[in-house]
């Protein structure tokens, strides 16, 4: 609750603040005064410093921008990487790039936004989403998989695969069962260590749906060792050369059942 009245609080000063930018910057306010507020205590004034700036447009403001792009607040770094593409200045491209990874969306969007804006040409976009993949948020990674597949369908596969790992680790149990489950028809080797540590999960449905998802992979490789040196071992060993790209001829996944007496994954 703390946290959303801080974050409230933040957006009520800022949105004053914005609302009164041309009657501000109207009054003759320069470009080295701006760049003193950025050293202010309260993050809105450093939030509206940042974006004055941005409006003024002046590539002198540069250098104090960049390093806030490591501001302890979210907002902060989202309207300075903002700024920072309406400047165009060149020489930020490098520091945006390294925003892409930011651990808050709002921060990876505004700096692919940015960088858009300096080179329309440029695969930042693709960078950005591909960055979502890893959020703790799984509708953020399904967006992800579904922007990325549309910008990028020949890899489509493989960024369905890395989310659904990404799910078996998700808080939402309903998440993690339907990520198993989709790995009974994707999976490949990649995809058993995170399917074998899901055997251990506390819900029985991700049990279930992760021996199945495991048995299915056995029978569309073709080879059982694939999870033996896996199983207890926490390894990799000999995973990378199965072909990721092996067909699929079997039938539909076996009744789980048949597959935990055949592999005694689950308990």
């Amino acid at each position: 609750m703390r946290k959303n009245k801080t974050t409230n609080k933040f957006l009520l000063t800022f949105a004053i603040l914005a609302i009164t930018s041309i009657t501000t910057l109207a009054q003759g306010d320069t470009v080295s005064e701006y760049i003193d507020q950025l050293k202010y205590k309260e993050a809105s004034a450093r939030a509206y410093a940042a974006y004055a700036l941005g409006q003024i447009d002046d590539a002198d403001a540069v250098d104090s921008l960049i390093p806030l792009l490591n501001d302890e607040d979210k907002y902060v770094r989202a309207i300075v990487a903002e700024a920072l593409g309406k400047i165009k200045d060149i020489k930020v491209v490098e520091a945006l790039t390294t925003a892409l990874q930011d651990k808050e969306r709002l921060v990876r969007w505004s700096a692919a936004n940015a960088l858009k804006q300096i080179n329309p040409d440029g695969q930042y976009e693709i960078a950005r989403y591909v960055e979502d993949l890893n959020d703790s948020n799984s509708l953020i990674r399904l967006q992800a998989v579904r922007k990325l597949s549309e910008l990028v369908p020949e890899k489509a596969r493989q960024y369905q695969m890395t989310r659904y790992i990404k799910d078996l680790a998700d808080a939402d149990a309903q998440v993690r069962a339907s990520a198993a489950d989709a790995l009974s028809t994707i999976g490949n080797a990649k995809s058993v260590q995170p399917l074998v540590t899901a055997l251990s999960d506390n819900n029985a449905l991700v049990r279930r749906n992760a021996a199945a998802a495991l048995g299915q992979i056995v029978l569309r490789l073709n080879d059982a060792t694939v999870v033996n040196q896996n199983w207890g071992e926490g390894s990799g060993g000999g995973v990378e050369r199965i072909n990721d790209d092996s067909p699929n001829p079997f039938p539909p996944t076996p009744p789980p059942h048949l597959i935990i007496n055949a592999f005694g994954f689950v308990g």
